[in-house]
């Protein structure tokens, strides 16, 4: 379908629904990603680490481990900061080992 000049489109001027308001709205059953998503758009980024200051790439972290769509409940880290919170070494080490040139291999 091609656009033609002078041809109004059938959505100018209406706004789309969002939010609650539409009816594809999951609430709190909504997947990982789309909460975090959801999170990036509504809360206002951070400056730098809330734990430890250092200024660079962020990521949200979720504080209270359920993953619940309430802005409070994230927080901006760095990655170190991330991983420490998150205890991301303790779960891969009993999957990983460490091989005799040094690098890590799987189990």
């Amino acid at each position: 379908m091609v656009f033609k000049k002078g041809h109004k489109t059938w959505n100018k001027g209406k706004r789309g629904l969002r939010g609650k308001d539409s009816p594809l709205w999951k609430g709190d059953k909504a997947t990982y990603s789309a909460i975090h998503k959801w999170v990036q758009r509504n809360k206002n980024k951070a400056d730098c680490c809330v734990k430890c200051g250092k200024i660079g790439r962020l990521e949200l972290a979720n504080i209270s481990g359920e993953y619940k769509r309430e802005i409070d409940d994230y927080e901006y880290l760095c990655c170190k900061c991330h991983r420490d919170k998150d205890k991301w070494f303790d779960k891969i080490k009993s999957k990983v080992f460490r091989g005799p040139d040094g690098k890590f291999r799987k189990i």
